[in-house]
């Protein structure tokens, strides 16, 4: 009997992979893998540590509504309709959380005073405009939801912060779209 055939034992042996076999590749190239791997992690660590100062944020969402309670003096309602009247809305309240009555107002509390202090030689006028920096407000187009963020260095106190600012524009916004809304609700 003839012995058995050499090539078909080396066809089962080589099954097909593809074209591309990385880890053939590494093993063939193991040193410049190293070589690759050291290069990029001792350029790359010093750099990450010279850019990574730490930054905390705070964040706070308020919903606005479209449909107002109806004034009791009146059968009107403030009603937005259209989608354009209601975005035009938004903007406006966007533009009022940061704007300067209510940021003033905010830092003149004391536990505002308390976690954002003037800086040693910071006029009041730097100090506003560090804080009015510090805030970022955001609304996407068709969410009724606007992001307000306080970014700083330090995370103490950066909650009571923006809580302040948010309770300060809420009663300003409430006071000027509801007439004597302090008294009826």
């Amino acid at each position: 009997m003839p012995p058995p055939s050499t090539a078909s034992s080396t066809e089962e042996q080589s099954i097909p992979t593809g074209r591309l076999k990385p880890l053939v590749s590494l093993l063939s190239h193991k040193w410049l893998a190293l070589l690759i791997f050291f290069t990029v992690s001792a350029l790359g660590v010093p750099v990450a540590l010279q850019k990574g100062d730490p930054v905390y944020m705070a964040m706070a969402k308020i919903l606005v509504s479209a449909q107002f309670i109806p004034n009791l003096e009146s059968d009107k309602s403030l009603e937005l309709r259209g989608v354009q009247q209601y975005q035009m809305y938004v903007k406006q309240q966007v533009s009022k959380i940061k704007h300067k009555q209510v940021l003033q107002k905010a830092l003149q509390l004391p536990e505002v005073q308390a976690h954002w202090p003037r800086l040693p030689n910071e006029s009041k006028g730097k100090h506003f405009k560090r804080f009015r920096n510090a805030i970022a407000v955001k609304s996407k187009r068709g969410n009724p939801f606007i992001t307000v963020t306080l970014t700083a260095k330090k995370a103490e106190g950066l909650d009571i912060i923006l809580n302040a600012v948010v309770d300060i524009y809420l009663k300003k916004a409430q006071k000027e779209t509801l007439f004597d809304s302090s008294g009826r609700i």
